[in-house]
């Protein structure tokens, strides 16, 4: 039997009898050298944890037969060790007795509630981009940082983003004679020098920024009408399928309506504009909304699109008489699985993507959207029609 063993900020001290029991019984002693020091007093073999697991792995499968005790921090199933040897060994061959987390210590020491905060651990992660995007995206977050992505980078990362503003908590050096509770804006976590011990909490302050889904037209800034339609911004985003982790091009982004709405499903969104008027219409929705995942790119499509990450979902809202290059481009980098949806005002741009994607052989639907609001008349109600809007989704 494996047992794994959390030991939190009190070390020794705060073992329960049943963790301590189990370490008293065990004929191997595997953890950090941190905690490994706690037990000098044990009898047995004891063997580091290095980064090596899968020389882990095969050290405790040489020694099954024997009582095996892994010490780790905290809750081992808590971005820890647990879920590894979990994975590795099965439920059936592993018992669990937990501690108390840093994570946990770090939020009674600034008295706050945790029930729902967005937890991570950045330990190892490369993408500090995709970090960012998810922390945008968050009312509370709690970081466990490393020695690449410290609370500095964090914050500098954010910032740079114009992310909304956040009250920030670094804790360092939890339950030693270091230990140091520090709290500010981003700017002033992004000029500060920290332990390389350390969790990070932020609270967003921002208000509100209104529904998920279905912001009204007259919500956003626009030019004379030039914006898609609320009715058919929904059924938009239900054609892309977005999925929390999208990467998403918003081509010919005219207000962004349709790019912001998506940056609130998806993990980013690329508005992609050409129109220096419109740029600036995009940035004033997008401060508006919250979108800070929501990246403007300036340019002509297709050209400034071979710069984009590959995209999950693709939306074409205008093309600016670019209609089979930046359809056609669109198709050639969408990932595997992924859809173009594209909105046409007539039946001869229509005709031209329906072409383009019958020669490629691919899969399509299109669907006309036609509208009619109701509006007074005196003290009567008539139904408005709008212009009707075709709507090509193709399956790629």
């Amino acid at each position: 039997m494996i047992r794994i063993v959390g030991i939190g900020i009190d070390g020794r001290d705060g073992l329960s009898k049943r963790a301590l029991s189990a370490i008293e019984g065990a004929d191997v002693l595997i953890g950090g050298r941190r905690h490994l020091e706690i037990f000098e007093d044990f009898e047995g073999e004891r063997i580091p944890i290095g980064s090596d697991l899968e020389g882990l792995a095969r050290a405790i499968e040489e020694r099954l037969d024997l009582s095996i005790v892994v010490l780790a921090t905290g809750d081992p199933c808590f971005f820890g060790i647990g879920r590894f040897l979990l994975k590795r060994f099965g439920k059936e061959g592993v018992e669990i007795i937990p501690n108390v987390t840093v994570m946990q210590e770090a939020f009674a020491r600034i008295k706050e509630t945790w029930e729902d905060v967005r937890f991570m651990s950045l330990h190892g992660r490369e993408d500090l981009e995709a970090v960012v995007d998810e922390i945008c995206r968050c009312e509370k977050v709690g970081i466990f940082t490393d020695g690449r992505n410290t609370p500095q980078m964090i914050a500098k990362a954010l910032v740079e983003r114009g992310a909304p503003p956040f009250r920030v908590y670094v804790c360092e050096e939890m339950g030693t004679a270091n230990e140091r509770v520090r709290e500010g804006g981003l700017e002033d976590i992004a000029r500060m020098e920290t332990s390389p011990l350390n969790v990070m909490i932020l609270f967003r302050e921002a208000d509100d920024t209104g529904p998920l889904l279905g912001i009204p037209e007259d919500d956003f800034s626009h030019r004379g009408g030039m914006i898609t339609k609320e009715e058919v911004r929904s059924i938009v985003i239900g054609k892309l399928r977005l999925r929390k982790d999208s990467i998403v091009w918003d081509v010919g982004a005219g207000s962004g309506s349709v790019g912001i709405e998506a940056a609130r499903v998806a993990r980013r969104v690329y508005a992609v504009e050409k129109d220096r008027d419109a740029i600036s219409i995009i940035g004033e929705n997008r401060r508006e909304f919250g979108a800070y995942n929501l990246m403007i790119v300036k340019g002509k499509a297709p050209e400034i699109l071979k710069g984009l990450p590959t995209p999950d979902a693709v939306f074409i809202g205008g093309s600016g008489g670019e209609l089979e290059g930046i359809l056609g481009y669109c198709l050639e980098r969408i990932r595997k699985g992924g859809r173009v949806v594209a909105n046409f005002a007539t039946l001869e741009n229509l005709s031209k993507a329906m072409d383009l994607v019958k020669e490629r052989g691919l899969t399509f639907q299109v669907v006309e959207v036609s509208i009619k609001r109701g509006e007074g008349i005196g003290r009567m109600t008539r139904l408005k029609a709008l212009d009707p809007v075709f709507i090509l989704t193709v399956e790629v």
